[in-house]
């Protein structure tokens, strides 16, 4: 438990951070803006706002990348296949099937998640049964949805803020969720930003065996923002 708040401290100042360099960043975009159109046509003007934008593409990337990498836990090199653990900082559970390097295969319910071990934290069987019962229990008042309303929002999960496992184990939650309730599709928000987020939740979405389909969202959805999902 002492970890777990640990890293939510160290999310929160890595978010506050980088929350306020995206403020800086909008503001020198307003500049760049405005000194294009004072200098229309003018190319040094041009390729020097470009190259500014590329720029700060980049350092956005670096900030994200740095921020997962404080946050990480440390490997836990006692688990073995047959573990019960913990997958981040969720109550989603399930038993390691195999490992191979710094990865790990659990079976979670009825579909496998391939995921980092520093990911996953070593439970004993009840401690696991325990967390089951409270995600079934939590499920339907999640803080990003509630698949008991029949609302656009209740279809809509909103990753903004987590990373890495964390994210993904909400998604497979999700879908879950809407197919048990006979939702034939949701909307996932994993925001823009570097991409990394939208590739993992891509690659999780074709092996999961209850996705029928999915593909980015349209302009009017959220675009390359949203990733839109359809169950079985």
């Amino acid at each position: 438990a002492e970890l777990r708040q640990k890293i939510q401290e160290l999310k929160s100042k890595g978010y506050r951070d980088m929350n306020r360099q995206l403020e800086q960043a909008r503001k020198e975009i307003r500049d760049l803006v405005r000194e294009v159109k004072e200098h229309p046509g003018d190319e040094a003007t041009l390729h020097k706002a470009r190259k500014r934008l590329a720029g700060m593409k980049q350092e956005a990337a670096s900030r994200e990348e740095k921020v997962e990498r404080e946050v990480a836990p440390q490997v836990d090199l006692s688990i073995q296949p047959g573990d019960s653990v913990r997958i981040g900082d969720t109550n989603t559970t399930g038993e390691v099937e195999s490992i191979q390097g710094d990865s790990a295969v659990v079976r979670c319910g009825n579909f496998r998640l391939t995921t980092a071990l520093r990911g996953l934290e070593k439970i004993s069987r009840a401690g696991a049964k325990k967390l089951q019962r409270a995600s079934d229990t939590g499920a339907a008042s999640s803080k990003s949805w509630s698949v008991k309303s029949s609302t656009l929002e209740s279809t809509r999960l909103d990753l903004r803020g987590l990373i890495g496992d964390e994210a993904i184990a909400e998604i497979g939650r999700f879908i879950d969720a809407l197919a048990m309730h006979r939702m034939p599709s949701g909307t996932i928000v994993h925001g823009k930003g570097s991409g990394a987020l939208r590739l993992r939740t891509a690659e999780f979405l074709k092996e999961h065996p209850r996705v029928k389909s999915f593909r980015l969202g349209s302009l009017q959805e959220g675009g390359a923002g949203v990733t839109v999902v359809e169950v079985r």
